[in-house]
Order: C-alpha cells, then structure tokens, then sequence
C-alpha cells in the first residue's frame, strides 16, 4: 500500500488514522486493518478467534505508524511530538483542492485536542505551552 496513491493523499491520512477498521482495495487484493489484526484476502489461514467491537478502547495501531504518541503511552509533553509529526506528514501529502488544508485536517485536529486537552485556532495550538513552538 505504502507504493499507492492513496499513501500520498492528505484526505486518507485522516481516514486512516481516525477509523478503528479500514478496507484497502488494490489491484491485486483487498486488505483489512483493525486494532486487533491486518489481514489480506489471499491469506489461506482460518480466523480463530472473533473480534469484538468496543468503542470505547482507542485504536492505537494506526497511530503509531507515523510516530505518533499517544497520551496514554506518554506523558503529555508527547503532545509536542504528536503534533509536530502529524503536520509534517500531512503537509507533504497532496489535495485536489488546496481550499481544502484545513477542512481535511480538522479531524486530526479534533482527536489530538481530545487526547490532549488542547485547544486549537485555525490548526495551530493555542495554549502557552504549545503556541510558540506550533509557530515555528
């Protein structure tokens, strides 16, 4: 997957990283990734064990993928590195239309200032503690 479009687009960036299940359809297979497990379609092996949903449990997998800490994992100064990486990321992907930025980062966005208790002002950070790094 990491050699597909949808790797480059700032949109599923934001799908990926909020969904707990996600579907990738390529030309050769379908794969399916969760918290729990990624599987392929081509894989011979039965599933054992069934799955169940829990809404409340945060789907960490996905998350640290892009090196990005959770608060639960780390202490709150994590926030930092959370969000400097997520906007690093996202401003190298691309977006069909540029009046898009903040819209397709609004999700992202939202999850960290729930994980953190942060709030935000147009994307940037606006606690004392984050404000002047977030400029830089």
């Amino acid at each position: 997957m990491e050699e597909a479009a949808w790797e480059t687009r700032a949109w599923t960036m934001q799908e990926h990283l909020l969904s707990r299940r996600t579907l990738f359809f390529s030309k050769q297979q379908v794969f399916f990734v969760c918290g729990e497990m990624t599987t392929k379609e081509s894989w011979a092996q039965p599933h054992t064990k069934a799955y169940d949903y829990n809404p409340d449990r945060e789907s960490t997998d996905q998350w640290a993928e892009y090196d990005l800490p959770l608060p639960t994992a780390t202490p709150r100064n994590s926030f930092q590195l959370s969000y400097q990486n997520c906007v690093s990321l996202y401003s190298q992907r691309n977006l069909t239309f540029p009046s898009d930025r903040f819209r397709a980062f609004q999700g992202l966005q939202a999850r960290l200032s729930k994980l953190y208790q942060v709030e935000f002002i147009h994307a940037t950070p606006i606690d004392e503690e984050n404000f002047l790094n977030a400029l830089l």
